[in-house]
């Protein structure tokens, strides 16, 4: 079965200013022509109704143009935009994130497995502060795992961690403060999730966030 030919829309006009990553060259170049035609509609329209319209008419017009900009405005909210990509994310991770309306995508890091990445005594997995391509938490969040349960232990942010075969998982993010730095880990069932697809010692891992009304969500893609 052929594929259907790509025909931008408008929409594609947006995303591609945000994520031009999402088309091939030859797509993006019919995109840019769709651009030019739209722009040249909207100036010759512009002259017309300079001409033609009244005063009434012409207050008329900018409450439209207003209410047209707020409808752009909340399409370029739902656009997704993926952010710090060293390397793109696959497609099949993309599609599972629209699924779930998922939005502020960012590429956190890339590093090959430890020895405690892997060990089940350990059971976590450590995100250096400098292997990390960005901040993916906010202040608050950040502030929160300074925090200590009345037991004593650390503070745990719940969390949702997707493996390479978009399985899911539950997981806890915990700071843990070193002499010299702090250093960030996914602790609850990581070890499953080792175990889950095999990892190995120098098995190289990317890992992603993402927010599902405002929860935040991983997704780790082997390389």
């Amino acid at each position: 079965m052929s594929c259907k030919p790509f025909k931008p829309c408008a929409l594609d006009v947006i995303i591609s200013k945000e994520a031009p990553q999402f088309y091939n060259e030859e797509e993006l170049a019919q995109i840019m022509d769709l651009e030019s035609k739209l722009l040249s509609r909207i100036e010759a329209r512009s002259k017309k109704n300079n001409i033609e319209e009244t005063t009434n008419k012409k207050r008329c017009r900018k409450d439209e143009d207003i209410a047209e900009k707020e409808r752009v405005k909340k399409i370029s909210r739902n656009v997704i935009v993926f952010k710090s990509t060293s390397s793109d994310l696959p497609i099949k991770f993309k599609n599972h994130i629209n699924e779930l309306n998922g939005y502020d995508v960012k590429f956190v890091m890339e590093k090959a497995l430890s020895v405690t990445d892997v060990n089940k005594n350990n059971s976590r997995l450590s995100i250096p502060p400098k292997e990390t391509k960005c901040k993916f938490l906010t202040e608050a969040e950040y502030a929160s795992l300074d925090t200590r349960k009345e037991t004593g232990g650390v503070y745990a942010m719940q969390v949702v961690v997707f493996d390479p075969c978009l399985r899911e998982f539950t997981s806890e993010l915990k700071k843990w403060n070193m002499k010299t730095t702090s250093i960030l880990n996914l602790t609850k069932n990581w070890f499953e999730i080792v175990k889950a697809n095999n990892f190995k010692i120098n098995h190289v891992l990317q890992l992603w966030s993402f927010r599902v009304d405002t929860k935040l969500y991983f997704l780790l893609n082997k390389v």
